[in-house]
Order: structure tokens, then sequence, then C-alpha cells
């Protein structure tokens, strides 16, 4: 049987003068799962990455062979594993996992087992399949809820075994889905987490004001406050530039907090203006499975174009910029896909405490600290800037926010959109490129 290819080295040299350490050992490593994962070990000489390849190649061709793989589970008259009688929930759902959702990527494999073995074997494991009906899903919902489940791992709970269920239905072990509809009947909202909240937004000039502290740390027309003390030690901050992009976008695209975190560079033409979201994060779709990155699809479950400000292509052109520059200086070569990343270069997450932070200091330096803001309401600012300018902008500021239906827009903003009232421009009229001084622009 042939060696694991985990165990294979390469050893090389990268050509770049800011990192102290260039030479490298760089080998896929088998984990838990399976799955193989790029390694990479860096070395100050050529001589001490060599004896490291050649350490630990000698000690993988001392390691036993890996074992015999399992028998194939029994299988049906035609063949099919599925079709064999289960007897037992556990036994259907191990045979789908390993026949159906065999097809599916890493990060699917592992959020499926791990849904099931972490919160449906052992309640429904047991249980023949065939007396499996929606009491039986009804009452593991509950069972999960009273131990603490949030309702996002609830709704993760119901979709994985749908999908298991259904697979039982085709193969007629069931005559029906139980957990069909189950999903909207269940919903959880007793804490009153999940209404649609009114929109709240920032007028014109809160918002010029917010992006302007972000640069400076001072608002225009304003005294000047006492730097904020950082939670975590270091020195006071009084201004946070790093943050103008993210703010920038959220104001002048109305795009979701997930769907920015989500956003990557392949994703955006800057020459043409135009950029596609496809993507939106969710956390919990991260909490059920620890070793994916957490996207699912947006939430209108279509991705669409939007068009980018032109107020907003240099902030974003010197951004990428300054990415690039920093990654190399900092030794991690090739930046990070995503658009928005902090200073270690992490991606900007829609749960983000370090941006929910920024952004209260922002709304109490304007004083506004007490009107409720979230950040999401930057989405509800660029929408009611727009409709109070010309509410025959309703088709394009729906295409933007990603709305199915333009009522839903009407709908939500028909308050916020008096015919009377005066016009502005939420690009030329923020005066961004006045608040913001790029470095390109200083030079």
């Amino acid at each position: 049987m042939a060696r694991p290819r985990s165990h294979r080295m390469t050893v090389g040299q990268v050509a770049n003068d800011v990192r102290v350490a260039t030479w490298y050992v760089r080998w896929r490593r088998t984990d838990v799962t399976g799955d193989r994962r790029p390694v990479t070990q860096w070395f100050l000489t050529e001589a001490d990455a060599v004896a490291f390849k050649a350490k630990h190649e000698g000690h993988a061709a001392a390691l036993p062979p890996p074992p015999a793989l399992a028998p194939p589970p029994a299988t049906g008259p035609t063949g099919d594993a599925l079709a064999a009688d289960p007897g037992s929930f556990h036994t259907f759902a191990e045979r789908w996992l390993t026949t159906i959702v065999a097809r599916k990527k890493a990060a699917t494999r592992r959020s499926y087992r791990g849904l099931l073995e972490t919160h449906v074997y052992a309640t429904l494991g047991a249980v023949p399949l065939a007396t499996i009906d929606a009491e039986c899903i009804v009452g593991l919902i509950a069972a999960r809820a009273a131990a603490g489940v949030a309702w996002g791992t609830q709704k993760a709970i119901i979709r994985v075994l749908s999908t298991c269920l259904r697979w039982a239905v085709r193969y007629k072990h069931l005559t029906h889905n139980p957990c069909l509809q189950l999903m909207k009947e269940l919903r959880d909202d007793s804490l009153g987490e999940y209404e649609d909240p009114e929109p709240n937004p920032l007028t014109a000039d809160q918002t010029r004001n917010f992006l302007a502290w972000l640069q400076t740390g001072q608002v225009p027309g304003h005294p000047a406050r006492a730097p904020l003390e950082r939670r975590r030690g270091g020195q006071p901050r009084t201004s946070y530039p790093e943050w103008i992009p993210y703010f920038s976008t959220l104001f002048l695209t109305g795009m979701r907090r997930g769907e920015a975190a989500g956003w990557r560079w392949t994703s955006i033409n800057l020459a043409g203006g135009r950029g596609r979201l496809e993507r939106n994060y969710s956390p919990s779709e991260a909490a059920v499975d620890a070793k994916g990155d957490g996207d699912v699809t947006l939430k209108g479950k279509r991705a669409h174009d939007i068009e980018i400000d032109p107020d907003l292509v240099p902030i974003l052109e010197q951004w990428q910029r300054d990415q690039r520059t920093h990654s190399l200086a900092t030794g991690r070569g090739k930046p990070s896909p995503y658009v928005f990343t902090t200073a270690r270069g992490a991606r900007v997450k829609s749960d983000s405490k370090t941006a929910d932070r920024v952004f209260a200091a922002g709304m109490k330096a304007i004083g506004a600290e007490h009107e409720g803001h979230t950040i999401h309401n930057c989405r509800d600012t660029f929408a009611t800037l727009h409709l109070i300018k010309d509410s025959g902008r309703l088709v394009w500021v729906s295409w933007m926010l990603g709305h199915r239906q333009r009522s839903t827009t009407a709908n939500r903003y028909a308050k916020w959109v008096p015919e009377w009232s005066s016009g502005v421009r939420i690009g030329g009229d923020l005066n961004l490129i006045g608040a913001v001084h790029l470095e390109a622009d200083a030079k």
C-alpha cells in the first residue's frame, strides 16, 4: 500500500528581504477528518530546512502502514446501501453520510456529521426510522432549546434532519418528511431578536462627521475630545483611519455586515465601478462548523451586482495597496482574499466586537450616542438619503439592497421619503474625498 502523501515535503526559498527567515519546508498533513491541509515551517538557513525535512521523512518511513479500510455497509437487493432495511435512525444516517454526503465538500461533511453526533444521535439514534414523525423532531428541538442551544443551531439541526429524511422518503422508508415547515413554525422569537427593527438612519451631517472623526479624531465644529482609553492596554486612540474603507463601503453601497465580511477582491472591478455580492458570513454557521469559513448564501438567496460609488473607488484602491504592503512587511506574503481585514490580516466578521466599539465611540463623538444607532443603520442611511433625494430611485435602491421585490423597499422606508424634502446626494454631499486624505493625494 502506498505511503500517504502527507509526508512528502519540499524545501524552497522566498526572495523577500523583509522576512528574516526565508527558507521553508512545505507539506500536507492529514487531519482527523481525512482532509489534507497545507503546512509551512520557516527556517533561517537552508541547512536547517534540509535537516528538518530529513528528520521528519525518516520518522514517517518508520511508521506502520495505514489500517485497512472498513468493510462497506450492507446493501439492499439493488446494491444500494440506502435501500437496505435501516432499522434505527442512526444506521440510516451513517449510511447517508458515507454515500450521499461523502460527495459534498469537506466543510459540509464535517458540519453534517458534527450536528448529528452532537445534537441528534443521543435522542433519536436508537429510534426506529419508520417511527420518526413530527412529534419526535419537535421533542428533539425542544430538548436542545432547554439545553441552551441557540436558535441558529436549532435551525441547522432541522435543515440536516430534513435533508437526511428526504432520502428516507425517496427510498420509501418513510411516507413523508416530518421536518417540512417545522423551521418556520418553530421559530424562536421569545427574546425579540428576530424582529425586523424599524429603520434608524443617520443624517447626512452625522455621516460626514462620523467619517471625519474616523480619519482625524475630531468632529467638525465640535471641541476636541480626550483620546479614548483602550480596553486591552496600549496607547489611547484618537482616530481610526483603518476603518474608513469598511464604514465608507457600508454607507455608500448599503450592503449588510455579513455581505461585507464575505466580500472578496475577486468580486470587484474597481476600474468599472462594479462589484458582485455572492456570499454572506453567518456566525451561527461558523459556530456549527468550526473549520469552515462560515459563509452561506445571501439572505435573498441569489447573488447580485452592485454599483461602487465614484467617491468609494479611490478609497478601496488605496486600501488594496495598503493590504498588499502590510502583508509583505509582516511576512505573510499573499494578502487575504477578503476586502476588509484587521491589522493582523484576519477578516472583519459581521459580529466583530472591535467594529461595534469603534462605531459606538464614533456615535458618542458626534453626539448621537443616545439615538440607538447600530452598524446596520449604515444600510438604512444609504437607502433613505437616496430616496429623499429622488423617490424615483426606488428600483435602483431596491436592486442595490438585494431586495427581491421593490415593495419590500418601499414599505420599509416609506415614512422616510417625503416628496417635499430637500435634496441630498450621498456621494458628493458626504464629501468623502474631503474628509479622507488618501496617501496618493498627499504625494
